[in-house]
């Protein structure tokens, strides 16, 4: 995946939230995370992301005793 080329293996990880699960079914759930990135993201040229945070929006399904990602939603939180 591209994205994760250009970041920098020194970037600290972000810091993930379960905010929500909401089950609709015993095979499917909507999960609802938030992620901080507080220091921001050092790409491999150098250059800085800066701080920011997101929320993440999943749908959860479970196939053969496994949950799996259906659907990824992400939203940018100004700040």
């Amino acid at each position: 995946m591209v994205g994760f080329e250009i970041m920098s293996k020194q970037s600290m990880p972000p810091t993930v939230v379960i905010e929500h699960i909401r089950v609709l079914r015993p095979d499917l759930a909507i999960v609802s995370a938030s992620w901080r990135f507080p220091e921001g993201i050092l790409l491999v040229d150098g250059d800085r992301i800066p701080a920011f945070s997101q929320v993440d929006t999943y749908v959860a399904i479970k196939s053969q005793g496994r949950w799996l990602i259906a659907v990824h939603e992400m939203q940018e939180v100004k700040q």
